[in-house]
């Protein structure tokens, strides 16, 4: 039988290189009710217990050693380590700086907690996240609670919440067992994947209709005894072929994918040297329109106009 607002049925692993630190939050997460308590001194510990177990809770400071803790965070995001990429993450940080809390939170974390805390506010902290816990967003190339870091981590406003579980908050407020807790994990793991592919497409979309439209810009511009708008419109199709080819390269091998990467390859060889010489390749500027062409198939876009 498992009791309401108890947090005995939950399960935690704190990653901390420091004995004493490790031992000190456990009496204090022991103190507010937590009993399954795994230790972890490094990422190779800590990725091992998330992998045995699915978890509720992670608490990892900063400066575990191995890996850095972003990657781990954005791994377990990704679905890469552990059975759990819904579970609470929350850094543990002692005088970090902007920049850092600013890589953290991109990662996917659900907060920070500044060291040295009293047990007060390690207790206001663990309430908020049952309570309070900021919705999932979606961009192709973050998946996390949404923190709202502006300009967002990802280099868009284009945002897409989505429902996750949140297992701590099911087994402390509503008395669900570890294995519907399990249950309502790979439940959500479908529907995540659809999410995905939808977010995909708007942005292959989004993205074909911008290079469309620059390079439009750049052909009109070609007899242009405008030197700085000519260069102005090369850099930006530039800027938007670069992006393409970054975004497109790391998502899984599709046609789709390799098609945008290939568009970007080409458009980038077509305007190498533009600067020096101001003026691209039109040849191969046209050659990208028509590789657009079997891209916007590809996406199955019907609104991107060719250019001539």
């Amino acid at each position: 039988m498992h009791i309401r607002n108890n947090y005995r049925f939950a399960r935690l692993v704190i990653g901390d290189p420091d004995r004493a630190l490790r031992a000190s939050l456990q009496a204090g997460l022991f103190n507010a009710g937590f009993r399954d308590i795994v230790q972890a001194r490094d990422t190779a510990a800590l990725r091992e217990a998330v992998d045995n177990e699915s978890i509720d809770l992670i608490m990892v400071d900063l400066q575990i050693p191995s890996t850095d803790v972003t990657t781990v965070v954005q791994q377990i995001r990704r679905g890469l380590i552990g059975r759990n990429p819904y579970c609470l993450i929350v850094a543990l940080a002692t005088d970090p700086t902007a920049e850092k809390l600013k890589q953290i939170a991109c990662a996917g974390v659900d907060g920070v907690l500044v060291r040295p805390h009293t047990t007060t506010a390690l207790t206001r902290h663990l309430h908020r996240l049952v309570h309070n816990r900021k919705p999932f967003v979606l961009t192709d190339t973050y998946f996390g609670p949404n923190l709202r870091i502006a300009p967002r981590c990802d280099g868009t406003d284009e945002t897409h919440q989505v429902e996750v579980p949140n297992t701590l908050r099911a087994k402390f407020v509503d008395g669900v067992s570890s294995e519907r807790a399990i249950a309502m994990v790979k439940d959500t793991h479908g529907r995540i994947k659809d999410a995905h592919g939808r977010v995909r497409q708007r942005r292959g979309e989004s993205q074909l209709i911008a290079v469309a439209e620059a390079i439009r810009n750049v052909l009109a511009l070609t007899d242009s005894r405008d030197h700085g708008e000519y260069v102005e419109a090369v850099g930006r199709l530039e800027q938007i072929a670069s992006q393409m080819h970054l975004r497109h390269a790391v998502l899984p091998k599709t046609t789709p994918n390799e098609l945008a990467v290939n568009l970007a390859r080409l458009i980038r060889t077509g305007i190498a040297g533009a600067n020096d010489d101001y003026r691209a390749d039109v040849t191969t500027l046209k050659m990208a329109a028509v590789h657009l062409a079997n891209a916007q198939k590809a996406f199955q876009v019907d609104r991107v106009q060719i250019p001539a």
